[in-house]
């Protein structure tokens, strides 16, 4: 929708973007399923909008109508869209079985349909799951044919997220190494890395910095993640 377009680009150009996204929401929420299922591009524009505002909750009400409704009506490339953003929603709210299951159901479609970039993105959201659980092994397969992957297809700052990501999960237990690729690919500053992203990022990358010596990186990414966050009017709780 308009509105949840004009949430992303106000989020991307450092400002608040709380009531263009309370307007969509109310938008979807008087269509019926009939009338949504041929605009579920919007869903997933709207369910977007609000992981990048870190509403995880409401991100989750919002994806799930559409995967029933993508599911119903046998639209396939979008059940794989919403299910990858519905596990990255679930992730953060430690909905751990429902992020597996959605991730899961993106990676096989993607598979399917033989969808290099998705699946890049799947599995890149399936590592950081495999994290969580404690899988390292399994997640730092995942992350390895994700990088592989995003290695064939155009840069962009989905597949830099991502690279980023998979830099974590395949290097957490090498300081030097993490801190090495992750700043390869996001800057010395992370500049690249937007505090709604951080959550996965920031805390191995803290740990690292003061396993190897250097708490001034740690505290100068921390600062500079924070100081976004609040331009943004995030809570960023992983930051703080």
């Amino acid at each position: 929708s308009a509105d949840a377009l004009l949430a992303h680009a106000l989020l991307a150009s450092g400002k608040p973007a709380g009531e263009p996204l309370e307007r969509a929401m109310q938008r979807l929420a008087a269509i019926d399923d009939s009338g949504l299922v041929g605009h579920l591009n919007s869903v997933w524009s709207v369910g977007s909008a609000l992981a990048e505002g870190e509403h995880f909750a409401e991100a989750l009400r919002v994806l799930q109508r559409g995967v029933r409704l993508a599911e119903a009506t046998q639209q396939g490339h979008l059940v794989l869209r919403l299910s990858t953003l519905l596990s990255t929603c679930g992730l953060p709210l430690l909905e751990l079985a429902g992020a597996v299951d959605h991730v899961e159901s993106a990676e096989e479609a993607a598979r399917l349909q033989q969808l290099t970039s998705e699946l890049a993105v799947a599995l890149s959201q399936r590592a950081l799951v495999l994290r969580a659980l404690g899988e390292r092994a399994e997640a730092e397969r995942a992350a390895t044919e994700s990088d592989d992957l995003l290695a064939r297809i155009a840069a962009s700052v989905v597949t830099q997220a991502c690279r980023v990501n998979n830099a974590v999960v395949r290097f957490e237990q090498d300081p030097e190494r993490l801190i090495e690729a992750v700043t390869a690919i996001a800057g010395a500053q992370l500049n690249a890395v937007t505090p709604s992203a951080a959550s996965s990022v920031l805390l191995p990358l803290v740990r690292a910095a003061i396993a190897a010596g250097r708490p001034d990186d740690a505290a100068g990414w921390a600062e500079r993640l924070s100081a976004e966050a609040d331009r943004l009017e995030l809570p960023a709780a992983a930051i703080r």
